[in-house]
């Protein structure tokens, strides 16, 4: 029985054996219902405000009209992880013609995710051309139809990974052409290639993935009769001179490689962040723990029979003798995805987001290894094809296309949404110059904290409780109001039952009963117990700069109020 070898088997009739137009339009027809289907869950927040506290600080500090923004872009550190300034000058540029208005970084960031799914097309077209273009397509729909693309695209803040994504793909595509180039690769291909895969690297540090990959997809994608070492050498060896380049820059920039740091993570960690890639990466669930044994038995079957053969097909014609280079495209996929879990897992740290980057190759190995199976001599076809059709309900069963975007994060999307519109409709009962304190809930659902973070996981309030404060100051930029974000509770907390607001003695406070749980800014340490196990938060030890008037919101559940705290009683 012949396995993924009759790719080399099949190289010689892509000349004779041309798709005819109307396949050819069928299949286009097919990439364009499946760019909608993958693209149509993230037009329900298209008008959100952002989501992210990191993405208002993207949005604002990179703008134009900012005093140190060519810092903040060029010279460093992004969020004390990596060096990101071609990020950096994309929000710059979004911010020059759209301000601070999200649809437009919204719908940018759809479009880069559109771009990369024709990207994937393209290069499944030049890494296997002897396959019928369906192959392709099914590479771009395992791409699109992914549930990971939910942890990028509705999300502002992360179009790093994206634009890190489309580069890579762009080099590798420009890479592949310059390879099949019948007089040699041609210097703009090569050069292409070399400035999209140094890009890619100052992007997100998630290039170095693809970066490492791509010379042995050059490598076995090289017709036969050419010199596949020099032809591949003349390509790689730019690539990795301009990568380079760009990598002392890096260090040039931030002192260090950067990254996050592993010191003071458990030793147990890698382990399970192996087990989380592998998770997030065949059958995607935003919930922890992510063990294997949390999968459902039918879904554990397909992923076990699924992942099994194409482990086969990938590794078999390794065992061959002699070694034909044609044959081991699938063997070089299947390693960058192998190559990238013992990476990821060496960091100690995972994010699910993560999986992001490495659906291109996860596609182009499902892609070719089914077109494969479906042109060769392997009998009974239908045997060799279930396997991959296993495998695709496992992947899918979850997208985005099928069910919407995740209900749960929609959820508190939407009310933080009308959150940011009740404060907007009462900015007429402001006095400015107005200094505003919000007090807001926050979600306590533990299956939904990543434990694999770069930070351990501690009780109370997520720094994304900032992002309201932030995101207010900005829209009401120039109109003598500030929001300071003072109070954190869990969501569902009752204003009603027992919380109180009282002005005694020392200045007004809020006076919360002793089994309530609630979270005050540590800078600040205005919180005293009170006799009998109460709580009061002090409200006159926060700013109070001379002539503004201080007010006071509530949001709960049950709640949602303006209290001014000067110029009259509670």
């Amino acid at each position: 029985m012949e396995a993924v070898g009759n790719l080399r088997n099949h190289r010689h009739m892509t000349e004779s054996a041309p798709a005819t137009p109307t396949r050819r339009w069928a299949v286009y027809a097919g990439m364009v219902l499946i760019t909608v289907l993958g693209s149509w869950p993230f037009l329900a927040t298209l008008d959100f405000p952002p989501m992210g506290l990191d993405s208002v600080l993207w949005m604002t500090r990179g703008a134009p009209d900012q005093p140190g923004w060519i810092d903040w872009v060029f010279r460093t550190q992004h969020f004390s992880v990596g060096y990101r300034p071609v990020a950096g000058v994309s929000f710059t540029l979004t911010h020059a013609f759209a301000g601070t208005n999200p649809l437009p970084y919204r719908v940018t960031d759809l479009l880069i995710h559109v771009v990369n799914g024709w990207l994937v097309f393209g290069v499944a077209r030049l890494l296997a051309p002897e396959l019928s273009r369906w192959a392709a397509l099914l590479a771009a729909a395992v791409f699109f139809l992914h549930p990971a693309g939910e942890e990028i695209v509705p999300w502002i803040e992360r179009r790093s990974y994206s634009i890190c994504t489309g580069l890579s793909l762009l080099g590798l595509w420009a890479a592949l052409k310059a390879a099949r180039a019948p007089a040699g690769p041609p210097p703009l291909l090569t050069a292409t290639a070399a400035l999209c895969f140094g890009l890619s690297l100052v992007s997100n540090e998630m290039a170095v993935l693809a970066i490492a990959a791509a010379p042995a997809l050059v490598f076995v994608s090289i017709p036969e009769g050419r010199d596949r070492l020099r032809n591949s050498a003349r390509i790689a060896l730019p690539v990795l001179g301009t990568v380079a380049a760009f990598f002392i820059l890096r260090l040039w920039v931030i002192g260090e490689v950067g990254g996050y740091s592993p010191q003071g993570l458990e030793a147990s960690r890698p382990g399970l962040v192996f087990a989380a890639y592998w998770r997030h990466l065949l059958a995607f669930c935003i919930e922890y723990p992510v063990k294997p044994g949390s999968l459902h038995p039918a879904t554990a079957l397909a992923l076990l029979v699924g992942c099994a053969y194409l482990a086969w097909r990938a590794f078999q014609p390794l065992s061959r003798r002699p070694l034909e280079p044609a044959s081991l495209l699938p063997a070089a996929l299947a390693t960058w995805l192998l190559g990238a879990s013992f990476v990821l897992a060496a960091q100690r740290v995972w994010f699910p987001r993560e999986v992001y980057p490495l659906l291109p190759p996860l596609g182009l190995l499902i892609g070719i290894v089914a077109g494969d199976s479906f042109r060769s001599q392997l009998r009974p076809r239908a045997l060799h094809l279930t396997p991959q059709l296993l495998l695709l309900v496992a992947l899918l069963h979850d997208s985005p296309a099928l069910r919407g975007q995740d209900p749960v994060r929609m959820q508190d999307w939407n009310e933080m949404r009308r959150m940011f519109e009740d404060v907007e409709a009462r900015t007429p009962e402001l006095e400015p110059p107005a200094l505003v304190l919000l007090a807001l809930p926050y979600n306590q659902d533990a299956t939904r904290r990543n434990p694999l973070s770069a930070r351990p996981l501690r009780p109370g309030p997520p720094r994304s409780t900032r992002l309201a404060a932030t995101w207010l100051n900005e829209r009401f930029e120039g109109r003598e109001v500030e929001f300071i974000h003072a109070l954190s509770y869990p969501e569902g907390f009752e204003w009603s039952s027992g919380v109180a607001f009282r002005r005694l003695d020392e200045g007004p406070a809020l006076v919360f009963p002793a089994d309530k749980d609630f979270s005050v800014r540590a800078d600040w340490r205005n919180s005293v117990e009170l006799p009998g196990g109460e709580t009061a938060v002090w409200l006159d030890p926060f700013p109070q700069p001379g002539g503004r008037q201080r007010y006071l919101y509530l949001r709960s559940a049950g709640r949602d109020e303006l209290i001014r705290l000067t110029g009259t009683s509670p």
